[in-house]
C-alpha cells in the first residue's frame, strides 16, 4: 500500500506516469497504477516496467531481506569488502557476473570463461570481476589497497604494513573478539591462555600443539612456544592478528 500511494504521491506533485522495479514489485507497481487510475480517472497515464531480478545460483537475490546487500557507497560497504564479495562468488555465478556488471568485451569474457573451466581453482573470473568492480567504483588507488590488503592476509604479504583503515576493514571482516586492554599490563597475556579464549583453539592443550607444531602466527610471524603478548604487539595500538594454518584467522580488539 505505501508503494502504491508512493507512485500516487510522486504522479500528483511531479507528473511521474512510469514506474521501475525488480519483478518481484510487478504487483506493488500494478496496486500503484490502479490507485492513480481510482483517485485521478481512468485515463490518467501510470505505466510500470520491471526487470527481472539478477540472483545468484543459489536462488538467492542480493537485498537486505537475504543480509547479503552490496552497497555502492564506502560507508556501507567498504572497498575491502566489496572487493572481497565479488572475490567469492561461486565458480556457476563468476562467468555470468562478468556479462552482467562489467564493461569487458565479449571476448574477453569468453577467454575468462575457457580459462576459468580449465582451472578453476584460479579464480581468474572472481578476480576479474572484483577487479573491474571495485576499479570503476572506488578507483584504481583504492583497488591497489585493497589487493595489498588481500595478498597480506590471504598471500605473502605483511599485515604489519596496513594502515589503520585498511586495518579496520579488514578486522570488521574477520571473526573478531574484545579483550580488556589492562591484561596487557605488566609481563602481558600468555599466547596460550589467549588462542585458547579464541574459536582458534579449544582448549590450552590444543594451543600448545598449534604453538609447538609452528602452526600459530601473530601479526604476520610465526609465534614460538611460551610466548607473551604485551602492547608492543598491537597493531596501530589496539589490534592483534592470529592465524592458524593458512587460513584461519582471528583478531583480538583490545580496548
Amino acid at each position: 500500500m505505501l508503494q502504491a500511494y508512493d507512485f500516487l504521491h510522486l504522479r500528483r506533485s511531479a507528473g511521474c506516469s512510469v514506474q521501475l522495479s525488480g519483478s518481484d514489485q510487478y504487483g506493488n507497481v500494478v496496486a500503484g497504477i490502479d490507485l492513480i487510475h481510482r483517485t485521478l480517472g481512468g485515463q490518467t497515464e501510470a505505466y510500470g516496467i520491471t526487470a527481472p531480478l539478477v540472483t545468484r545460483s543459489d536462488g538467492k537475490k542480493f537485498s537486505k531481506s537475504e543480509g547479503n546487500a552490496v552497497w555502492l557507497t564506502a560507508d556501507r560497504t567498504s572497498p575491502w569488502a566489496f572487493y572481497q564479495y565479488w572475490l567469492n562468488v561461486a565458480d556457476s555465478d563468476a562467468v555470468r557476473f562478468l556479462g552482467i556488471y562489467t564493461l569487458l568485451e565479449r571476448e574477453e569474457i569468453l577467454a575468462l570463461a575457457k580459462t576459468q573451466e580449465a582451472a578453476p581453482q584460479e579464480r581468474t573470473a572472481q578476480r576479474a570481476l572484483a577487479c573491474d568492480l571495485t576499479a570503476r567504483l572506488h578507483g584504481e588507488s583504492e583497488l591497489r589497497r585493497v589487493q595489498l590488503a588481500s595478498e597480506a592476509v590471504f598471500g605473502s604479504g605483511d599485515v604489519r604494513a596496513l594502515d589503520a583503515a585498511t586495518l579496520a576493514d579488514v578486522v570488521a571482516d574477520l571473526p573478531h573478539t574484545d579483550e580488556p586492554r589492562a591484561a596487557l599490563e605488566g609481563e602481558g597475556v600468555t599466547l596460550v591462555d589467549l588462542l585458547s579464549r579464541t574459536p582458534l583453539a579449544s582448549s590450552k592443550r590444543e594451543a600448545r600443539e598449534f604453538l609447538k607444531s609452528g602452526a600459530v602466527w601473530i601479526n604476520g610471524r610465526r609465534a614460538g612456544e611460551g610466548e607473551r603478548v604485551s602492547a608492543d604487539d598491537l597493531l596501530h595500538g589496539g589490534t592483534l592478528l592470529l592465524r592458524r594454518g593458512k587460513k584461519a584467522w582471528h583478531a583480538v580488539l583490545w580496548r
